[in-house]
């Protein structure tokens, strides 16, 4: 196969997240899939109705969670905050 720079290369088209990307990690050439890399995103706070909300992916899933709590986020599972929905996108 003949090297080509990344702009040089066919572009995707929807990712399924099985796809191996490359990426340097540590100093180490390594790979992962779309799955991977949002696995660590950050969340997304929402305040309604006297509530707090948060929308984030976990474990390849897009979950939304409700505090119970005033501690909320920062305390336990199903003690503090609870799962109300998660959805996996079925491939």
């Amino acid at each position: 196969m003949a090297t080509k720079k990344i702009s040089e290369m066919t572009a995707a088209t929807v990712l399924t997240g099985v796809e191996l990307i490359p990426i340097v990690q540590a100093g180490a050439n390594k790979r992962a899939t779309p799955s991977v890399l949002v696995t660590g995103c950050e969340y997304t706070t929402i305040y309604f109705t006297g509530k707090t909300f948060r929308i984030q992916l976990r474990s390849g899933m897009l979950c939304i969670d409700q505090t119970i709590t005033e501690t909320g986020f920062l305390g336990g599972e199903n003690t503090d905050w609870e799962n109300l929905q998660s959805f996996k996108r079925e491939f």
